[in-house]
């Protein structure tokens, strides 16, 4: 599984890429060999006015080609990221299953 942590107009510090690698690895840890890459994108959208613009966004790819896209905005960084690591672990999961289901009764 592929991992590109990328900024726009963010302080993306290494506390921050450690806290979003260790959420989304724990994530998808499972699904890990359906999982071909994980792409995070962290921006501050109104730069230093301030307000609730700290947005998170990460797109999974799988194996076979479907991606999903989620996105998080609001003041804690931490927070957004542990929100869409968790949703992310969900939807993966419940697809995965569902393809699973498919197979088995064909």
């Amino acid at each position: 599984m592929q991992m590109i942590i990328a900024s726009r107009g963010a302080d993306l510090t290494e506390p921050i890429r450690s806290h979003i690698r260790a959420r989304l690895n724990a994530a998808l840890d499972q699904h890990a060999s359906r999982v071909s890459r994980v792409e995070v994108v962290i921006e501050d959208e109104n730069g230093p006015r301030g307000g609730v613009d700290q947005v998170c966004r990460v797109v999974v790819s799988l194996t076979n080609g479907m991606k999903f896209r989620h996105q998080r905005r609001g003041l804690d960084l931490y927070a957004n990221v542990s929100l869409i690591a968790d949703k992310v672990k969900r939807r993966v999961g419940r697809q995965l299953a569902k393809l699973h289901d498919r197979r088995n009764k064909a």
